[in-house]
């Protein structure tokens, strides 16, 4: 896991599943594409090299510690309307730094837009095929 230094996550995937890429401490990029609709628990999670983090248009379901543990300096949602996805618990720290690209009705720092639950996200996630860079 401490090699991995990228993650470009292919076109037509729709979901990532829980832990898939927790504790690799290495990454530094992650490219998700727009079809990606959810990503599981700790899915990014401990990624202590990751700085930024954008979650694509199309999102909907964002898993419990999703990015815990990381050092993000900035998260941003390609998408306009933050409030129809739903957030699990423990994604504090994305929504502190969140920036929504595309409206320019909210800004960094506000949470109002998520919501917060259980999502029972374990459904199908889709084909979970991704490309990783090893530098």
């Amino acid at each position: 896991k401490d090699y991995i230094k990228e993650v470009h996550v292919e076109e037509g995937i729709e979901g990532l599943g829980s832990m898939i890429f927790r504790q690799c401490t290495s990454i530094e990029k992650v490219l998700i594409p727009d079809s990606l609709k959810s990503i599981g628990q700790y899915g990014f999670g401990g990624c202590v090299s990751l700085d930024e983090f954008t979650f694509p248009e199309n999102i909907a379901t964002i898993g419990k510690n999703v990015l815990s543990g990381t050092p993000l300096s900035e998260v941003y949602y390609a998408g306009e309307d933050w409030s129809r996805i739903t957030v699990d618990s423990g994604n504090e720290n994305v929504l502190e730094r969140l920036v929504v690209k595309k409206d320019t009705n909210q800004s960094s720092g506000n949470t109002a837009g998520g919501s917060t639950g259980n999502t029972g996200s374990s459904g199908n996630h889709g084909n979970s095929a991704f490309i990783v860079h090893f530098l």
